[in-house]
């Protein structure tokens, strides 16, 4: 698809052999964490790399809405999102996350994007359930995000400081963000198939367990300090003089 956008406003087609586009760049810039990019052994050409960290910028598909019940700080906020994408939208999932909450003395809110029809799931009294929400908002109210793990919902969650119950979706980054999730600290990782049961066990762990969240505010000082944009704009500008000097 890109290679045909590029042809189309005429530029020369990239390559679609994946080492031969990593070989062809005078710069890869990953707008990520370096330390959630490690990888065993060595890496060709890692000399081009630049870890920018996160672009974070607001969401423009969510909206503020209005949750149905009172405010009250004793109650924990769930927040579950398993990705706004049709392709990986599941019924069964979300439903069983729902399942998970009701008996639970918190409350949740689950968003399905455009993955699936809000009325196809069954709600409980302690849960609501929307289309869309700006996360941001949700997440400065919130004590925990039941996630797919999607690098952008993963890093929003971090940047909050929230620990998170990770049940992985179809993405490639998504269990491999579930099992950093662990290895940080700062949330438990479950099977992508797994039922309302071993999602409550988790959610119970990680409410009760004051270490995950320590871990995620630290980690939270690392990625809200960081401007994914800004520095990878900083990134090109470097780069502009060095192409200028070059023969043509």
């Amino acid at each position: 698809m890109l290679t045909g956008l590029r042809t189309e406003a005429g530029f020369e087609p990239i390559p679609s052999e994946l080492e031969n586009l990593w070989m062809l760049q005078d710069k890869m810039i990953v707008t990520t964490p370096e330390s959630l990019d490690q990888a065993p052994g060595e890496l060709g050409q890692a000399h081009k790399l630049r870890h920018v960290g996160p672009v974070l910028e607001p969401e423009r598909h969510g909206v503020r809405v209005t949750l149905p019940w009172p405010d009250d700080p004793r109650i924990p906020l769930v927040l579950v999102s398993f990705s706004t994408a049709p392709e990986q939208g599941s019924v069964k999932k979300f439903q069983n996350a729902i399942d998970a909450l009701a008996p639970l003395p918190l409350r949740a809110v689950v968003t399905v994007g455009d993955s699936i029809d809000p009325a196809a799931l069954r709600p409980a009294d302690n849960v609501a359930i929307f289309a869309t929400v700006d996360h941001d908002d949700l997440m400065r109210l919130a004590s925990l995000v039941l996630t797919h793990g999607g690098h952008g919902t993963f890093m929003r969650a971090l940047k909050h400081g929230l620990p998170m119950v990770v049940v992985p979706g179809l993405g490639g980054d998504q269990p491999v963000n579930a099992v950093t999730a662990e290895a940080w600290g700062v949330g438990r990782a479950l099977p992508a198939d797994a039922d309302k049961g071993a999602m409550r066990v988790a959610i119970r762990e990680v409410l009760n367990t004051p270490s995950y969240r320590d871990h995620a505010a630290r980690i939270s000082q690392q990625v809200a300090a960081s401007d994914g944009a800004r520095e990878a704009s900083r990134e090109i500008e470097l780069l502009l003089p060095e192409q200028a000097q070059r023969p043509s």
